[in-house]
């Protein structure tokens, strides 16, 4: 394991989640305002912060060019059309073998 390597991640992923607890919490506390407290309320609510929250994440994530949030988009690609594949290897390491 690379030290530095997982600092660089690690750093990545702190800064990422500064955005995605902002836009979770402001869309969350946004439609309670709107929508009150009832139980499908929060339901909505709650379910629309993670949503929100998690496309956050997963934006500046890629903008940071954290490898690990590729990899997963990766996994995902591949789940739903298995020719993706390529897509899912990190360009260094496509042309080992």
């Amino acid at each position: 394991m690379d030290g530095r390597r997982i600092y660089r991640s690690a750093s990545r992923s702190l800064l990422a989640l500064l955005p995605l607890a902002a836009a979770g919490y402001g869309s969350w506390r946004s439609l309670e305002a709107v929508l009150g407290d009832s139980v499908l309320a929060q339901l909505l609510s709650v379910s629309t912060g993670y949503a929100v929250g998690l496309g956050a994440y997963v934006l500046v994530a890629r903008m940071l060019g954290m490898e690990e949030i590729g990899q997963v988009i990766g996994v995902l690609r591949r789940r739903r059309d298995p020719r993706d594949v390529q897509l899912a290897v990190p360009p260094e390491d496509r042309n080992q073998g």
